[in-house]
């Protein structure tokens, strides 16, 4: 008896405290082009925020590299700062095992759906582009969709990979 007393008293006990309230924290309305960047005009594929720059179509990093793999579509959105004279630079490379699979590439470069470049690579190697993208196509306040597309790809025996380039860095430069 003595313990059904202790343990009612108990449980009033604990019901009997309220909890400390707080006050809502202070709310914060961005203006339209005032929001905090996450992300910059470019990035390199070894920078440890390199997957914030990735939408889809691109591979995960591999140790002691500067390069990463694509599909055959790989898709960035970067964030410019400035719209007027600005270049998309990009530092790619088309690998010697799948140029001897696929023979010459044909690459098509688009920012937000408008396609700016359509070059031809016939050799396999490292290299640069720049590219002048009209400042109609880029914007401030917010990232851009940049889409690289290569129209021959290189499918691995040993999984099924499908891989398209390489690419080291993407980003607007003026």
């Amino acid at each position: 008896m003595r313990f059904r007393v202790l343990l009612s008293l108990a449980f009033l006990n604990g019901c009997s405290r309220t909890p400390q309230s707080f006050p809502v924290p202070a709310q914060y309305n961005y203006r339209a082009g005032m929001e905090p960047r996450i992300i910059g005009a470019g990035t390199a594929m070894d920078d440890p925020n390199a997957d914030l720059y990735l939408i889809s179509g691109v591979k995960g990093r591999e140790p002691n590299s500067s390069w990463r793999w694509t599909e055959p579509r790989a898709e960035f959105r970067l964030h410019p700062t400035e719209t007027k004279n600005q270049f998309l630079v990009v530092r790619y490379s088309v690998a010697g095992v799948t140029f001897q699979s696929t023979g010459p590439v044909t690459f098509s470069i688009a920012v937000e759906g408008k396609e700016v470049f359509h070059p031809r690579v016939t050799e396999f190697g490292i290299g640069v582009w720049r590219i002048p993208v009209s400042e109609n196509l880029l914007r401030t306040d917010r990232p851009v969709a940049v889409v690289m597309e290569v129209d021959k790809f290189y499918t691995t025996p040993e999984d099924g990979a499908r891989l398209g380039f390489q690419v080291q860095s993407i980003g607007f430069e003026p």
